[in-house]
């Protein structure tokens, strides 16, 4: 009988189906981990509704996810001071402060101690959310629809375009 490669050529037939069986076992195994690995935040175009939160009331507004001890959340204080100052008074967006903490108080301590301006600070559990990684901007708008998102620290770099989304053309 004729050889391949010193092997009969069913015994290098079912070596190759062997591996190519291999390949797509592990390969169905890991790929939809792969593919739905959570990042962190609710995607954009989904609905996010808080209690006591009525988006409608303004044309959009602005869910920052912060946490006490959360170095990202301290080094980013001055991002959002100039936020909030460029949007002006009482204009959009709505700014509020998600802060889980046992107590309310400790939550706007927290903000006051930090620098970090609010409209509003809610005690809201991250999980409730759907948001693992602090700090994390949500923007809604009027329907409470998440139209953008930014997970952790903007970079200083971004800080212009990211506050040109949020506020548009008006700083």
């Amino acid at each position: 009988m004729r050889t391949l490669f010193g092997r009969k050529p069913l015994e290098v037939l079912l070596n190759v189906a062997i591996v190519v069986l291999t390949i797509v076992v592990i390969y169905s195994f890991v790929s939809p981990r792969l593919r739905s690995k959570p990042d962190g935040a609710p995607p954009v175009g989904s609905r996010l509704e808080i209690s006591g939160v009525t988006p409608k009331d303004h044309r959009s507004t602005l869910v920052m996810v912060l946490q006490i001890g959360c170095k990202y959340c301290k080094e980013s204080a001055e991002f959002y001071r100039k936020l909030f100052e460029a949007r002006g008074a009482g204009s959009d967006p709505h700014f509020i402060a998600v802060v889980p903490a046992a107590e309310l108080t400790d939550s706007t301590k927290y903000l006051s101690d930090s620098g970090i301006p609010a409209d509003q600070v809610l005690n809201i559990s991250m999980t409730q959310l759907n948001v693992a990684f602090t700090p994390t901007l949500l923007l809604l708008d009027e329907s409470g629809t998440i139209r953008e998102r930014w997970i952790g620290k903007v970079p200083a770099g971004k800080e212009h375009e990211v506050m040109d989304r949020i506020l548009g053309s008006r700083f």
